[in-house]
């Protein structure tokens, strides 16, 4: 059996496949080894990924995780998921390979991650090369959920959004200025808070202020990241994530406007790595 996972900032993806085909999938908390403590992902793993399987094992585990991109940080996952699952063959991987692999399968094209966070990548059939660092929702994630959230209510408090819209806002998710401050600089998981926002614009596409932020969030995505690799004009561009799903229509705007060919866009890569691993075995 293959315990395949699709992990990101907010959730994990898990799916235990065997000859059959998927007899177990579930989700649980995200793993992103930037984000989360050695503690933290201890905490998910046993408390919410072995209860999930119950008696079912795994003799490998393949993870495709965000942030999975160097040797350090893959060492931290993988030292976590040996603890729980010893027996098993473990393989700790970069979610933009998970991309690739789910939306091309082993055709070349331009791939991108647009969820909590963000990243592109041009994938040749066998492996993902980026020539943009990625730098997190601090310093980028440009596009991504958490980006558009600190867009958002940075608008928000300053003033700047409409309104009425803000008020109605502000009840409807109780934050206010200290909640804010104390969520993204105190607590842990800033960028999901800030993420968790993106429903309540999604509901609100309709307003010219919130489509020209969401819009100008995907061409600084396309501008910044996409367009940086020498291949995105000869490629369609697949992206997967809740953001670029949801956000579909202004994400199509966005590409036309920036001359990008826009290609598959779905939310969740596990059907297309659970496609992909059923051919391999």
């Amino acid at each position: 059996m293959i315990l395949l996972a699709d992990s990101g900032g907010t959730k994990t993806h898990w799916c235990l496949l065997g000859s059959d085909g998927v007899s177990r999938s579930f989700f649980s908390g995200g793993m992103h080894p930037l984000v989360h403590s050695d503690e933290a992902l201890q905490h998910t793993l046993t408390t919410e990924v072995l209860p999930a399987l119950g008696t079912d094992s795994a003799g490998q585990v393949i993870f495709y995780g965000a942030a999975c991109s160097s040797a350090e940080r893959i060492a931290k996952v993988n030292r976590h998921l040996s603890a729980v699952f010893p027996d098993a063959s473990i393989q700790v991987l970069h979610d933009m390979l998970g991309v690739a692999r789910s939306v091309c399968g082993n055709d070349p094209g331009m791939v991108a991650i647009l969820g909590t966070g963000s990243n592109a990548a041009y994938y040749d059939g066998d492996e993902v090369y980026s020539h943009v660092p990625s730098l997190g929702y601090v310093l980028g994630d440009e596009g991504s959920g958490a980006y558009i959230g600190k867009q958002w209510i940075r608008a928000v408090l300053y003033g700047e959004a409409p309104a009425d819209l803000a008020a109605r806002f502000l009840k409807e998710t109780q934050v206010d200025k200290e909640t804010v401050l104390r969520k993204v600089y105190i607590e842990p998981n800033a960028n999901a808070f800030l993420a968790s926002f993106c429903p309540f614009l999604h509901n609100h596409l309709h307003d010219a202020f919130v489509h020209d932020l969401v819009l100008t969030s995907f061409r600084l995505f396309l501008q910044r990241i996409v367009k940086k690799h020498e291949v995105w004009r000869e490629l369609s561009l697949g992206c997967v994530g809740s953001v670029a799903f949801h956000f579909k229509p202004v994400l199509e705007e966005a590409a036309g406007l920036e001359g990008v060919r826009l290609g598959e866009v779905i939310r969740d890569p596990m059907e297309g790595l659970v496609r992909y691993y059923s051919r391999k075995s």
